[in-house]
């Protein structure tokens, strides 16, 4: 049963009861505009285009205000986008057929709208395109580009007047709206692709409502493809979705940036604390096993040959044998052990170098069973091939030796005497599963959730108390991810263990 303290109950219920408040608020508002395009559609349009640049130039103080500590440069791209598109939006407003500002050229309103709607489209695909690089282009250098381009089209429109005519009294709009509008949703949908494919670098909520803003925005543009009329229907539900998009886009860049700073101003410093902890744990365990797993195998090896050394003579040759295998076992362990440190050291430096190839699968398994056989007899354990046919994987033969080296030897190490380990295989699509099942100890679930991280200890003896550091699973996990595979690993306590990964097929 779950008990949920009387303050974490009613922080729930203040926020539910703030986001139905905002809910209703949000319904009522557009409802109040939806009466008001009955009355005055021309006080609709300025109401509506109104809020739209209110929130547009807040993005901008926003992002302008906050650029020296926002780590997602995209953002203050953004903000100097609004601005010049609030600009172009104002003019839009007061262009509008009714408003008396110009009132002998009755085309200027739409193609200021197109104008801005072109520039919001292409920055959204120029800012959500900076999140594949490092470089800060200069903000001051990015408005004064602004600016300088909203001159241009501002000089096209109204003074030289050499832009497309984009809607004709009594005929509707232009081949040149419709297209420019198709293409201006083409643009904002390869800009949600851009964005889907990199919304890690946001926090989740600052991505739902950019993802959302954009659809939006999308529907508001289709709508503006239907209308023969300046005060129709369909312009109506187009400045409804843009009202709701620019409402989005505020929650996004100012409402989280005011109530939750560090998912949106400093969410980059938040992960590369998160990244330096993570590297600082791994950094310690990684000394742990240098420091203590290490030492323990060098503290056998010593041992048994320095008891061998004194009393050499007083020992019968079984005892002997014993010493012997007892010296090798320790240095075997001692071998895998820096072969594991220092390959896992060389990939996390990218020292490795990643070489994938036709592998005949069969033949690898043959020869890592035939390493394996002298360790699995000790314990006699017999070990079994049953892969599915003559299969050529596209794998680096250094790397996959290095994962069912690990593997059987695991399984080896906690398996009893007279048990079982099979090796199986099974095609799917372009991927091999393949499955080292043993008849061992298994495992619970809480230590399956360890076995593949390195900044956990998880130490456990095997069955004739032989000791690992879990360092070779971890490579293991590494080396599949290189070649596009998982690994996952099925087990319970006194049942045995069954780890399968996939590797790619030729």
């Amino acid at each position: 049963m779950t008990i949920t303290r009387p303050a974490e109950k009613g922080s729930e219920e203040s926020l539910s009861a703030r986001m139905a408040i905002n809910i209703v608020s949000a319904v009522f508002a557009l409802f109040l505009l939806y009466l008001i395009s009955f009355y005055d559609y021309l006080l609709f349009h300025t109401f509506a285009e109104v809020f739209s640049i209110v929130i547009a130039f807040s993005i901008f103080l926003f992002a302008w205000n906050s650029r020296k500590y926002l780590d997602n440069f995209c953002f203050i791209f953004l903000g100097i986008a609004y601005f010049h598109v609030a600009v172009l939006d104002l003019l839009h407003t007061l262009a509008y057929e009714g408003m008396p500002f110009f009132p002998a050229y009755s085309h200027y309103a739409t193609e200021v709208w197109i104008a801005a709607r072109y520039m919001e489209s292409i920055s959204f695909f120029i800012a959500f395109s900076f999140l594949s690089t490092s470089r800060r282009i200069n903000p001051v250098f990015i408005f004064v580009l602004y600016s300088m381009i909203s001159a241009l089209i501002i000089g096209a429109i109204f003074f030289w007047e050499i832009f497309p005519v984009l809607f004709i009294h009594g005929k509707g709009l232009t081949l040149f709206k419709v297209v420019s509008e198709y293409i201006i949703c083409f643009i904002i949908m390869v800009s949600i692709f851009i964005l889907y494919r990199r919304k890690s670098a946001f926090d989740n909520k600052v991505f739902n409502y950019l993802l959302s803003s954009l659809v939006l925005t999308i529907f508001s543009e289709l709508a503006f493809t239907f209308y023969i009329n300046v005060y129709g229907f369909s312009n109506l539900v187009g400045h409804i979705f843009k009202i709701i998009s620019f409402k989005l886009m505020y929650q996004a860049i100012i409402a989280t940036g005011l109530t939750r700073p560090y998912d949106l101003l400093f969410r980059e410093l938040k992960q590369s604390e998160l990244a330096l902890k993570e590297a600082n744990q791994t950094k310690d365990r990684f000394f742990s096993i240098i420091s203590h797993d290490l030492r323990a195998p060098f503290t056998s090896l010593m041992g048994f040959s320095e008891t061998l050394i004194d009393s050499y003579d007083s020992f019968d040759e079984k005892t002997k044998k014993n010493f012997a295998r007892a010296i090798y076992d320790s240095a075997e362990q001692i071998y895998n052990l820096l072969d594991n440190l220092l390959q896992w050291s060389l990939a996390q430096t990218n020292s490795i170098v990643f070489k994938p190839g036709k592998v005949d699968f069969s033949t690898v398994v043959d020869e890592n069973i035939s390493l394996m056989e002298k360790s699995a007899e000790l314990k006699e354990i017999t070990l079994v091939s049953a892969i599915d046919g003559d299969r050529v994987l596209f794998a680096d033969i250094n790397m996959l030796n290095t994962i069912l080296r690990n593997l059987f030897s695991n399984a080896i190490k906690f398996t009893g005497k007279g048990g079982n380990i099979t090796l199986s295989s099974t095609a799917k699509k372009d991927f091999l599963e393949i499955t080292i099942a043993d008849t061992g100890v298994g495992m619970s679930d809480e230590y399956m959730k360890k076995i593949f991280r390195i900044d956990e200890k998880h130490l456990t003896r095997g069955t004739e108390k032989e000791t690992g550091t879990g360092i070779g699973l971890v490579l293991c996990k590494d080396f599949i991810e290189k070649h596009g595979g998982k690994i996952w690993v099925e087990s319970k306590p006194g049942e045995g263990s069954r780890f399968s990964f996939t590797l790619p097929l030729c």
